[in-house]
């Protein structure tokens, strides 16, 4: 029975090599790219079971909710950092015929700039937890937190699939060229949820800020 009670901590802790198989074969492309989506699909879904086996077992913990919400975050924008380093990020140039040219640097600058903000959002939110954790207090996600985090899942496994259809699948050039569109507009409502939602985080919990305790 103890054993089982580990379950949900075991399945969150499973998401992290998840994050370098995914990358990995997700630059590997063709089968490989295949392989990271349906890893990702598993990985993404361990985040929904392990807390549900957590209540059904009634083992959920402040260290669980914690090491979750940590995970979480790791395997997010672990994935984010290898899309952008292996040039999986929707960034291509196309003409007026649909055919990829090449890369649009502005566009890779862009969506890097992208990146960084979900990384200094999520490493900031990070740290006010702990804070609020060394006075004893856990700070669970709010509403708009997890619509975020959502977008940012489904981001990321469009990114996964574009790359294992275009290499694998053999997706057409028109048809790559809608995807790509869809999936930049998803990492941009993503972005701007996670600024947005960062800043009402925050502002709720600003009490856990020096100076900002009043």
């Amino acid at each position: 029975m103890q054993f089982l009670r580990q379950v949900p901590n075991i399945l969150t802790a499973a998401r992290l090599p998840a994050v370098v198989l995914i990358t990995v074969w997700t630059h590997w492309a063709g089968v490989w790219a295949s392989a990271a989506l349906a890893l990702f699909i598993v990985a993404a879904l361990t985040d929904v079971f392990d807390g549900w086996i957590a209540r059904k077992l009634d083992a959920v913990s402040d260290f669980g909710r914690l090491m979750d919400a940590l995970v979480d975050k790791i395997f997010i924008l672990g994935l984010l950092v290898g899309m952008a380093a292996t040039d999986c990020l929707p960034v291509t140039r196309w003409d007026d015929a649909g055919r990829v040219i090449a890369a649009d640097p502005d566009a890779a600058l862009l969506a890097s700039f992208g990146v960084m903000l979900i990384l200094a959002r999520e490493f900031l939110i990070t740290g006010l937890r702990l804070v609020a954790a060394a006075s004893g207090q856990v700070l669970e996600a709010e509403g708009l937190g997890k619509i975020k985090t959502f977008l940012q899942i489904i981001a990321i496994g469009h990114l996964i699939g574009l790359r294992a259809y275009e290499t694998h699948w053999k997706l057409s050039a028109a048809w790559h060229q809608r995807w790509e569109l869809i999936i930049t507009g998803l990492f941009w409502l993503a972005v701007l949820l996670t600024v947005v939602s960062g800043a009402s985080y925050l502002i709720r919990h600003r009490r856990h800020l020096p100076g900002l305790s009043s």
